[in-house]
């Protein structure tokens, strides 16, 4: 085989090998893509998710201090009862 056959060969190949790794780069910068927006939608879901916990515990704090309030009030409704029962009491004809 002459030399400038053969240097046409490996031109041919080098450029073929060389293509073919532009594709691959390609391909893997096409893939990081994908996984950095994955990776930025997991954090999108991860937040939203941390916001409607803190929601949660907020609301279920909020709760917990009605029923607080709520007995509360229930205790001096019925400490009242007793009061109002003792003079209705008071006055009743035996």
């Amino acid at each position: 085989m002459s030399m400038g056959k053969q240097y046409r060969n490996d031109a041919t190949s080098i450029q073929d090998n060389m293509m073919i790794i532009t594709n691959q780069t390609a391909d893997l910068s096409d893939t990081i893509s994908q996984v950095t927006e994955c990776m930025e939608g997991i954090n999108s879901t991860i937040s939203e998710v941390s916001s409607g916990i803190l929601e949660i515990a907020m609301s279920t704090s909020d709760m917990s201090k009605d029923a607080y309030q709520t007995t509360a009030q229930t205790q001096e409704t019925i400490l009242a009862l007793d009061e109002l029962k003792k003079i209705v009491d008071s006055f009743t004809l035996h």
